[in-house]
């Protein structure tokens, strides 16, 4: 078993929290048998203990949040390289609103990974257009590529020194700004591959796959580039109001749709009016909100293990109409 944390400190006061905790610690107790199983660290039984301690220990730390499969990712990653209390220290920096605000990826209906992802389609288009129309027409979404490295810092299919250098830089700015500076940094090096490339699937799985496996001086170099470009805070605020118009004008649509007036009984059908129907364009907004539900839980299942998707369906059910 790891070593006991110092005795009396809030770190320790959290583990010893039992009452109320037995859902959470299950839900732990499934994530770190696959949070980096092949790393030495997590294959022993005090690796892994100390993971689930921290994991446990910010869960109760942050009642709003609580605790979500991805979280595993950042905490495994500060472990490898620091004590287990210190790590905890420094998980609570870059996840609190003291510090880098990154709580806000993992809250329980992932509101802030939602925000995250349209920023990031909005900043493709502005900094790559061509990128991005060529992404648009296909059908590639941010969504299907980068929440799980948003979500994992990368480190899903990156490797780990390439996610501890980008939580370094969170630590040391005290902001999650590097996540969006990395994903344009590494759409940057691909983009006159994607652009060769002429199929949904083959884009894909080049974007979640191929740069992953690129040489270490390529990814210091992307990484490189990342730290060094500027994303001012004014370029994101001007990206929330239009977003903030673009929603207000998809509520407007919605509430001037006519909706589909069913007679519900036979008696009811002979006496009524013809049905008012939907329009076209309000049932394939429908459709498409709900592909986009879709679409965000199977690539998180896929790319993180995330087994909401076949276990809670009420928490399934939540999800999927805050993406909508």
């Amino acid at each position: 078993w790891p070593p006991s944390p110092p005795h009396g400190t809030r770190y320790e006061t959290l583990l010893q929290v039992t009452s109320g905790q037995e859902e959470i610690d299950e839900m732990i107790d499934r994530d770190i048998h696959r949070t980096f199983p092949e790393h030495r660290k997590f294959c022993s039984r005090d690796g892994q203990m100390a993971l689930k301690n921290i994991l446990k220990a910010y869960s109760l730390h942050d009642l709003e949040v609580g605790y979500c499969q991805g979280m595993a990712f950042p905490a495994g990653i500060l472990l490898m390289y620091l004590p287990e209390e210190p790590a905890f220290r420094a998980l609570t920096l870059a996840l609190g609103e003291g510090g880098a605000n990154l709580r806000q990826l993992y809250t329980p209906e992932l509101s802030g990974l939602q925000l995250a992802l349209k920023r990031l389609g909005k900043l493709i288009h502005r900094r790559h257009p061509q990128l991005g129309r060529h992404l648009e027409e296909h059908g590639v979404a941010p969504l299907l590529y980068a929440s799980p490295w948003m979500l994992s810092l990368f480190s899903n299919t990156y490797p780990q020194s390439f996610s501890a250098r980008i939580l370094d830089v969170i630590l040391t700015e005290r902001s999650g700004n590097i996540l969006m500076r990395t994903c344009l940094s590494i759409l940057a090096h691909t983009e006159m591959h994607v652009l060769a490339l002429d199929d949904f699937e083959e884009i894909v799985e080049y974007l979640k796959i191929e740069p992953g496996k690129w040489p270490d001086v390529e990814l210091r170099e992307v990484l490189s580039h990342a730290i060094r470009f500027e994303l001012p805070q004014s370029e994101i605020n001007e990206i929330d109001v239009e977003l903030e118009t673009e929603e207000q004008e998809s509520r407007n649509r919605r509430a001037s749709t006519p909706k589909i007036s069913s007679p519900s009984t036979t008696e009811e059908a002979s006496t009524s009016e013809s049905p008012v129907l939907q329009t076209d364009g309000a049932v394939e907004m429908q459709d498409r909100d709900s592909e986009i539900a879709e679409m965000m839980l199977a690539t998180l299942e896929q790319d993180l293990g995330w087994e909401i998707i076949d276990g809670d369906e009420s928490s399934n059910e939540s999800l999927s109409s805050s993406l909508q």
